[in-house]
């Protein structure tokens, strides 16, 4: 067995799947034949249809975060993170945030405890930001005896604004409303040559 082969092999042990970014409500995606939770997953999917997207934890799914967002400012919907094996009811469930600028972003509500396989994060909110053009990975921890950890890579961007409209529609105001300005400025100016002055 050449080098190359033999730590390829140890890469393989080493790491868990990559995470796939794209939604779970998908019924044409493939689900990887060596997730240990793939009946869990069909049976999560049908109790939160397209709600969901994977970690790097074959155990885990999470909700689809918003990809902008502003800081601290309540989600669109709860944050929930789904077992997809037998967790006891009352496991703590915590989630951190990070990148490379902020490694330990400033997190409100980011500890709930499991309760059916599901713990739900009631008003998550993300205080620290992700810096200019960067998210967050969220780091999910699964207290249970020993400790799983499940990361969601690339999951929400935050900033002091949030999302903004595009400059394509902010310049398309721009323009129609000095259109109607200019409409406006000829309409009166017509009307006040167009009255006859009174001797």
């Amino acid at each position: 067995m050449t080098r190359l082969a033999a730590q390829g092999q140890a890469d393989s042990r080493r790491f868990s799947p990559f995470a796939d970014p794209g939604k779970m409500g998908d019924p044409h995606r493939k689900v990887h034949p060596h997730f240990k939770g793939d009946r869990g997953l069909v049976d999560a999917l049908a109790d939160h249809p397209g709600e969901l997207v994977r970690t790097d934890s074959p155990n885990f799914v999470c909700s689809v975060l918003p990809s902008h967002w502003r800081c601290n400012k309540t989600l669109p919907v709860p944050f929930k993170v789904v077992a997809l094996g037998d967790i006891p009811d009352g496991t703590l469930v915590t989630v951190m945030a990070g990148n490379d600028e902020n490694y330990s972003a400033e997190l409100r509500n980011n500890q709930a405890v499991m309760k059916n396989q599901v713990a739900r994060f009631n008003d998550l909110r993300f205080v620290g930001r992700s810096g200019r053009g960067k998210s967050f990975t969220l780091t999910i921890t699964v207290f249970t005896s020993p400790p799983q950890v499940a990361t969601y890579h690339r999951a929400i961007k935050v900033t002091v604004d949030g999302p903004r409209e595009p400059r394509s529609k902010c310049s398309f105001s721009f323009l129609l409303h000095a259109h109607l300005y200019i409409v406006y400025f000829v309409w009166t100016t017509w009307l006040l040559l167009a009255i006859p002055r009174r001797q």
